[in-house]
């Protein structure tokens, strides 16, 4: 039942929200005289294929009706095989808000945000990665810079800098500033005669 206020005259329609997919029909014949000979038969339109034999008393109920147009009727034959005029309701229901349009707009925002989002994380990510990669670079390429790559030892390059870094230590803070340089005499002779890779 819609409401037990709600009274549905004949040849007239509803439209029904997705929540009352599920109806009931009380049908009866009029014709009090001959109700004892009346064959009473139903059918929803759009739910039943054929006409289904019923009381001439009697009750139907339909629950989960998908959404759509439907139209139920009620024929009744009496004894000579009159047909009498049919009774008909018709009645829709309406699709459930997640299957209409404007909620397929609204998955699709949904979608598209999170999808953006996921991306706009995505791109961070690799831009991120990309700068801790070319950070390690740096610092292996400064690392070399200033390393010899023979003896792994500290080139003239890092002389220089860490002579004025301690240069201006010194300075600031009133301290002596030693520095000792020596050569191997005569070295040229062991390049000449072993190579310079010995000499190395």
């Amino acid at each position: 039942y819609l409401d037990s206020d709600l009274q549905v005259y004949n040849d007239l329609s509803e439209v029904l929200d997705y929540k009352h997919n599920s109806i009931g029909f009380e049908y009866n014949s009029l014709n009090f005289n001959e109700s004892s000979n009346l064959i009473i038969s139903y059918m929803l339109e759009g739910f039943d294929s054929n006409f289904i034999l019923g009381k001439n008393e009697g009750y139907v109920h339909y629950s989960n009706l998908p959404p759509g147009d439907y139209k139920f009727v009620v024929k009744s034959v009496n004894e000579i095989d009159m047909e009498e005029k049919l009774a008909v309701f018709e009645f829709t229901i309406l699709k459930p808000f997640y299957s209409t349009v404007y909620a397929y707009m609204l998955y699709a925002i949904v979608i598209g945000i999170i999808g953006y989002l996921f991306i706009g994380f995505w791109k961070s990510f690799v831009i991120k990665e990309k700068n801790i990669a070319l950070q390690k670079m740096n610092l292996q390429l400064e690392k070399l810079s200033v390393v010899d790559p023979l003896t792994n030892a500290y080139n003239r390059r890092h002389l220089d800098k860490s002579f004025t870094d301690l240069f201006n230590i010194s300075v600031r803070s009133s301290l002596s500033l030693s520095l000792i340089l020596f050569d191997l005499d005569d070295f040229k002779l062991v390049n000449d005669h072993y190579g310079h890779i010995k000499g190395d």
